[in-house]
Formats: structure tokens, sequence, C-alpha cells
């Protein structure tokens, strides 16, 4: 069975890097090829200690105090989400950038992933294949950048690495704008590798998490806090809990704020919610995939990833405090979206690793 390099993120602190990345390895694996994800980084320790801040101040005291118990909560969820990586990925650690260089993997393919790669403020040569000869082959599925434009102190740099490529496959018709001015190829788009597996597929993925209330689950990644209020009249209106989920101290209102609950858990706490308002992409993403109502929160500063999905999907957005107010009967022409996308995908796919049936 031939084999692909993929380059992309996938960190224990995203949910989404670690989840797109294990989406497009099962999509590689039903087309006959196995795959791997290259680090230019040490493999992670199974257990971290997150240290306090040091000080004999009485208000750091006191603070420390009350975020000992999210600390353990957030080793939990470190050491479960490596355990997830190890058990569902293959990845090949290099200590830098340098020894992959030196030392490239080998493989038959390689694959810069998706997520946000190709962002020109960090041009990270890893995500661009750069550490390989002229006569491999550098292949993309589904790139995104995060922003819109290339800093003209970035741009030649941006340049060469995307001009090497062989195929450009890219996530956002803005992106695919961008990569246009850089390369005479064929800028194609194509949708997140999250959504070329069934909600199904994911499920098998998911574990419970122990909550037992009805709840509506809020991950946000940007956070406007004047929604607060919407969130303590939901949760007055209905009686619902308000899940906030994240890695990091709360600006959301919530009546349960959850710190430990790794990719599997993460799955189920968006499957089982009534509904879930999210600005993260892969938030959003899956509440597609599990056909749940949603209310997207978009950025206004970096709003073309979530308005390229919403858009793309036809989906028909609703304010915060009319999320459970969503008619889901949409979902009916969006599966139907995502049905035309994925094999859209799997062709593209196909092609350029030269598999025809």
């Amino acid at each position: 069975m031939k084999k692909a390099c993929i380059s992309t993120y996938c960190n224990w602190n995203s949910y989404g890097s670690i989840l797109q990345a294990l989406g497009l390895k099962l999509t590689l694996r039903q087309l006959g090829i196995e795959s791997f994800v290259v680090e230019d980084t040490p493999a992670p320790c199974t257990t971290k200690i997150f240290p306090l801040a040091v000080g004999r101040n009485p208000k750091m005291i006191i603070r420390n105090f009350v975020h000992n118990r999210k600390r353990d909560q957030k080793r939990k969820h470190y050491e479960n989400t490596v355990r997830f990586i190890n058990e569902n990925l293959d990845i090949e650690y290099y200590n830098d950038y340098e020894s992959v260089k030196k030392s490239p993997p080998v493989a038959d393919y390689y694959i810069a992933g998706s997520d946000q790669i190709w962002h020109p403020e960090l041009c990270k040569p890893l995500f661009f294949l750069d550490f390989l000869s002229q006569r491999h082959q550098r292949l993309s599925y589904a790139a995104s950048m995060g922003v819109t434009d290339v800093p003209p102190e970035r741009e030649e740099i941006f340049a060469r690495m995307i001009s090497q490529f062989t195929t450009h496959s890219v996530r956002e018709n803005e992106v695919k704008t961008v990569v246009e001015k850089y390369t005479t190829n064929n800028v194609q788009t194509h949708i997140d590798p999250t959504f070329l597996q069934s909600a199904d597929t994911w499920r098998q993925y998911g574990r419970p998490y122990p909550v037992t209330k009805p709840y509506i689950l809020v991950y946000a990644i940007y956070w406007d806090k004047a929604l607060n209020q919407k969130l303590k009249e939901l949760h007055k209106k209905t009686g619902f809990d308000i899940i906030a989920l994240g890695i990091g101290f709360p600006v959301v209102w919530s009546t349960k704020w959850i710190l430990d609950a790794d990719p599997a858990q993460f799955l189920w706490l968006i499957d089982h919610a009534e509904a879930v308002v999210s600005s993260s992409f892969h938030g959003i993403a899956f509440s597609l995939i599990f056909n749940k109502k949603l209310s997207a929160v978009i950025n206004p500063q970096s709003p073309s990833r979530v308005d390229n999905i919403l858009s793309l999907l036809d989906y028909k957005n609703v304010a915060v405090d009319d999320v459970l107010s969503q008619n889901t009967s949409q979902y009916t022409i969006i599966n139907q979206c995502v049905a035309e996308q994925k094999q859209k995908s799997l062709q593209y796919l196909k092609e350029i690793l030269q598999i025809y049936e």
C-alpha cells in the first residue's frame, strides 16, 4: 500500500486541527493510501504539568487557589488528547525543521493538508513542503490562510513556496483569489476534510462526557461579551444549562465550564447538545455535520472562513438568542450540498493520487 506524508496542524490544544487531520487520514485510507503527519517538533510527553504563577501577592495566591482545579482539568485534557492522537493518528516527529530538511520523511505522496497552514504571517516552511527537493511533487488539499492578504514583506517567500506546488487545492474562495496571483496552475476549492466523513463515522470516535441535564453548548474562539446577556436569557427561558467548552479561562457566561474534554468528548458534546453557539470553524463544521441547531458567531476582524462555509452550504444562520428556533429542515438541502462537495473532493484526490476506478 502506498503512503502519503501530510503536513498540517495537529496540536493537542486544538480539537479542529486533530480532527481535520484524522478526517483526511480516514479518507485517504478509504482510497487505499496509508498516511502519516509530519511534525517539526518533538513528540509530546504523555503527562504535563501546568504550573501556577509564582508570587506572594495576596491576589495571586487567591487566584492560584481558585484556578487549581481548572489546572487539573487542563492536565486531564492534555493527557487524554495526547492519548487520542497516539491511538488514531500516525505522526513522525522531528526535533526541529532542520532535522526534517536533513532527513526528509519517505513517502509516495506529499500533501499540504487543511487548516490555516498557509498563513502568510508565518510562512512556515514545513507547511509548504519546502523541505522537498525539486524532483518531488507537492500536492495540497483544502489549505487555508486565515487572512485574505499577503503582507508586502512576506510576499517574496510566500510566492516562492506557493509556486513550487504541482496542484493547489484551497478551502476558501478568498484564498483561491490570493493564490492565483502566484501560480499559473488551476487553483481549486475543496471542503474541509472533516466533511469527508459521515456523522455516523464521527460518532464512532465520540465518547460520552458526564453531563445529565439538557444543555446548549458554547465553543468560542472569538467572543463578544455583549452576547453573554443573550446566553443568560436563553438559560432563564429554557432552564437548559449553558456549557462553555474550552481550554482557557472563561470569558463566556455559562452555568458550567468544561476544560477537560478530549477530542472524543468534543464530538459527543456537540452531537448531544440541544443547540450549539460557536465562533470556531470546526465547532461550526461539526455542528453542521451533526445537523444541529446552530448560531454561528462571526469574528468581524476575520470573517472569511466562517462566511465561506455557511455560504457554500447555504446555511441560514440565526442570532444567539434565536438558536433554539432554528429550522433544521434546511439540513435536507445542506446534506445534499455536503455530498456534492465530498464527491468533488474525492474526484480531486483520486486524480492527484492517480487512482482510477
